[in-house]
């Protein structure tokens, strides 16, 4: 069985980001750490409709 060279570990990758998240949440109440969920929710919602738009406008150029 042959080994394959890993260029992305997503393992790792989780890990990262829930460490940096829980760094930034630490000490915080639950109304601010429910209030900062809210707000990334809210901004990655923007983040997908904008390319959502974006996909459309390049298929209709098409």
């Amino acid at each position: 069985m042959k080994t394959k060279n890993k260029t992305f570990d997503c393992i790792d990758m989780k890990r990262k980001a829930q460490e940096a998240i829980r760094a930034r949440v630490r000490g915080m109440t639950r109304e601010e750490e429910a209030a900062f969920f809210r707000e990334g929710r809210e901004e990655f919602e923007k983040q997908v409709q904008a390319a959502k738009q974006q996909r459309r406008k390049q298929g209709s150029s098409e």
